[in-house]
């Protein structure tokens, strides 16, 4: 049980939070004051984010306009059919310079230009004064050679009968030299016994004398007719060497007079005349050789073209190539490639490669201009930009290709340039993004933003 001052202490504890409740709640200017103060807290944060807000907009609209807007491409990928068009002019297949041969006037030309001729059709006829009387000193000295083997013969023949004559005299002498001795020693024994008188021994001694002495003589005229017959021999070949010589000399002569009549080495057209008759032409020396006519074999043509390093090992020999004129529009010829050249040359960087026509009908002329072009499959097609996309430093051309809204430069390689449009064979691949008249302002690495443009396909 509780006591009087417990008690005491314990009522006014119970009364004390009414008395506190019934105060607040029965203040209106502190509930306004509180709900002022949460309305002003609430606007003064709201306005700082929307300032805040404010400010993001205004950098980001900073930062966008602040990215340049340039004109760009997409690369496109050019076609793996290359057409190779190069520029030539059609020559004949044989162009031949027509020279006088011989010395003297020109009396007669036959063919004048654009003349078809065949081969060994007579062309001009020179007249060789001169000339005809050297061939005709050279029959003389041929003529007298002739004689001349023909007496030597004559001479060795007679020597050779001499000879013969000598040795039957000789023979005749030696069977008397033979008798003679047998004489001389039968005397002797028979001059001995005293059958006969010395006398007739010392004439039978005289007689085989005599014999030996004729011996001695026919032996030394038959050495006399044996070197005449040498002589003659000697003689026989000279003229014989004479007349090898004289001949020789006749036949070139004779030749050169066969140059009187100019003929058609092969058939042709008549490009060009140079002299007309009476004019005198010389066939070489210090004034040097006349020209008469030019004539061109035009039933083939050829058209030398100068191929790219970059398309040479496209192009092999027999390769068909069209033949282009602008005389004839609409029209193609076709030629072939017959030869090519070993090497590059070194100023240009092309390979000269020869083409032949085949022109039977004689429809083209030698000399005219002609584009002629070759068409193949390229392996490795290359890719096409417009040139204003190409961009020219010192160490090479380059382009701006745009990656991931930023330009890098990138080193290119031109495989052909057409003007308008470039071909590029490494650098960059197709449907890259690529700026168009990129400014020297933008470095590697900016930002930019691409405004993409159409161009044509290379297809």
């Amino acid at each position: 049980m509780l006591n009087n001052d417990q008690t005491a202490q314990v009522q006014p504890l119970s009364k004390e939070p009414e008395a506190r409740s019934k105060k607040g709640i029965g203040s209106p200017v502190v509930l306004i004051l509180v709900a002022l103060i949460c309305v002003g807290l609430i606007t003064t944060a709201a306005a700082a984010r929307f300032a805040r807000q404010l400010e993001l907009k205004e950098a980001q609209h900073t930062i966008v306009a602040s990215v340049p807007e340039v004109q760009a491409v997409r690369v496109t990928e050019g076609t793996n059919k290359t057409t190779l068009l190069l520029p030539g002019d059609i020559q004949p297949i044989q162009n031949v310079p027509i020279y006088a041969r011989a010395n003297g006037y020109l009396v007669k030309r036959l063919v004048d230009i654009g003349d078809n001729v065949k081969a060994g059709q007579l062309l001009a006829v020179i007249d060789t004064p001169e000339l005809d009387q050297q061939v005709q000193q050279a029959e003389a000295n041929l003529s007298m050679a002739q004689a001349s083997l023909s007496s030597a013969i004559a001479d060795r023949d007679n020597f050779a009968s001499q000879m013969f004559s000598a040795d039957a005299t000789i023979s005749q002498a030696k069977n008397n030299l033979t008798y003679s001795q047998a004489e001389v020693a039968r005397y002797q024994k028979l001059a001995t016994e005293g059958a006969v008188s010395w006398e007739m021994r010392d004439q039978a001694l005289k007689l085989y004398n005599s014999d030996l002495a004729q011996i001695e003589i026919n032996e030394q005229n038959k050495k006399a007719l044996l070197a005449q017959e040498t002589s003659a021999e000697s003689k026989i070949a000279a003229a014989r060497q004479s007349i090898k010589s004289d001949n020789a000399a006749l036949n070139r002569l004779r030749a050169e007079q066969s140059f009187q009549k100019v003929t058609a080495p092969c058939d042709g057209v008549i490009t060009e005349r140079l002299v007309d008759a009476g004019a005198l032409v010389a066939a070489g020396g210090n004034s040097g050789t006349t020209q008469l006519l030019t004539m061109a074999k035009t039933d083939v043509l050829r058209i030398y073209v100068d191929v790219p390093q970059s398309d040479y090992r496209q192009i092999k020999d027999g390769n068909k190539a069209e033949i282009l004129l602008q005389e004839f529009p609409g029209q193609t010829f076709t030629g072939t490639v017959s030869n090519m050249a070993g090497s590059l040359t070194a100023d240009t960087r092309t390979l000269r490669t020869e083409v032949r026509i085949d022109n039977h009908e004689h429809t083209l002329k030698p000399g005219s201009y002609a584009q002629v072009q070759f068409v193949y499959n390229n392996p490795t097609p290359p890719v096409v930009v417009p040139s204003n996309a190409t961009i020219t430093k010192d160490d090479g051309l380059y382009v701006a290709v745009v990656q991931n809204g930023k330009v890098h430069y990138q080193k290119v390689t031109v495989y052909r340039d057409f003007g308008n449009k470039v071909e590029l064979s490494t650098g960059v691949k197709a449907h890259e993004v690529v700026l168009l008249d990129t400014p020297d302002s933008i470095s590697d690495g900016a930002a930019v933003k691409p405004i993409l443009q159409q161009i044509a396909s290379s297809k």
